[in-house]
């Protein structure tokens, strides 16, 4: 196999190709001549170094410049951690409270023009009829209710025609009240209601930061917002 390697440095939005031949292989050092006729000698010299198509490595280089390949549309889906680790639960088994002190969030909320980048971005990047907003924590309705108001604002402002935004939120039902529900509701946002079922059950876990029960609360929620 030739050995010869393509290093491929990123500067910016452009892509640099520095081919570098050391050594010939048993053939001679010929390329596969249908490769030649649709691909650099670059590419197909490192395609075969790497035991992949030309064809694949070509769609990899091309879609780091935004390239797509015939057919591709873009699509990804992202969980939202607007409040990162910031929860009014102590729940035992929570992974993600320690990740308030290891990450160091002290900065409470994103800036609004910060938030509407992300948005628009996030929307830009997919070609898809329908982007998903999955909003997550910590708990995220400890941002309050403007902060999604503003949020949806922004949606509508980038989503453009032909295509429509949903929104999902994962709660743990505590803050939850009569306008928080409506606008949850009026928006359509998918509710995930965080509930270790019965009460004898659920706060073994799932207690407060105070170490108190939390599922009164929880049940409020749920028979405000006709979630069951």
């Amino acid at each position: 196999m030739n050995a010869t390697r393509i290093r491929y440095a990123v500067l910016g939005d452009k892509y640099l190709a520095d081919a570098i031949t050391a050594a010939t292989d048993r053939s001679g050092g010929h390329l596969d001549r249908n490769c030649q006729m649709q691909y650099s000698a670059e590419i197909c010299l490192e395609a075969s170094r790497l035991n992949i198509s030309p064809e694949a490595l070509q769609t990899y280089l091309d879609a780091g410049k935004g390239i797509l390949a015939p057919g591709v549309v873009r699509y990804l889906h992202t969980t939202i951690k607007p409040v990162g680790a910031a929860c009014n639960l102590d729940c035992t088994y929570c992974y993600y409270l320690g990740k308030k002190s290891l990450l160091k969030q002290n900065k409470g909320r994103i800036s609004n023009e910060l938030l509407e980048k992300f948005i628009a971005d996030y929307i830009k990047s997919q070609d898809v009829e329908e982007i998903v907003f999955t909003w997550h924590g910590g708990e995220p309705t400890l941002l309050g209710i403007d902060f999604f108001r503003t949020a949806v604002e922004f949606q509508k402002k980038h989503t453009p025609p032909g295509r429509r935004v949903s929104n999902d939120i994962q709660t743990n039902g505590m803050l939850l009240d009569d306008a928080w529900c409506s606008f949850l509701l009026e928006n359509r946002f998918l509710i995930g209601l965080s509930i270790d079922g019965p009460r004898e059950l659920h706060d073994i876990y799932r207690v407060t930061t105070s170490k108190t029960s939390s599922f009164a609360k929880v049940l409020v929620a749920l028979s405000i917002g006709d979630l069951e």
